[in-house]
């Protein structure tokens, strides 16, 4: 993002009251928790049946994809 952007961004949460403010940010935790373990098993399970990783190597790019996605979700939303 470019500085215009974040700036305008900032700008327009500051005008929100605070309980709105609350409710969005529990919102986009719920949706990033959601989105995290939708892409952690979905990646869990294409790793293990179509790139055939073994048991550990599975696990970890469940973890691994289910964090980043519930992460960058989480800051998109």
């Amino acid at each position: 993002m470019d500085g215009f952007n974040s700036e305008l961004g900032s700008e327009r949460t500051s005008q929100l009251p605070p309980d709105v403010r609350a409710r969005a940010l529990t919102e986009a935790k719920k949706e990033g928790i959601f989105a995290g373990l939708s892409s952690g098993l979905a990646s869990a399970v294409v790793g293990q049946k179509l790139m055939g990783f073994n048991r550990n190597k599975t696990i970890v790019c469940g973890i691994l994809s289910g964090v980043l996605a519930g992460y960058m979700f989480t800051q998109v939303s």
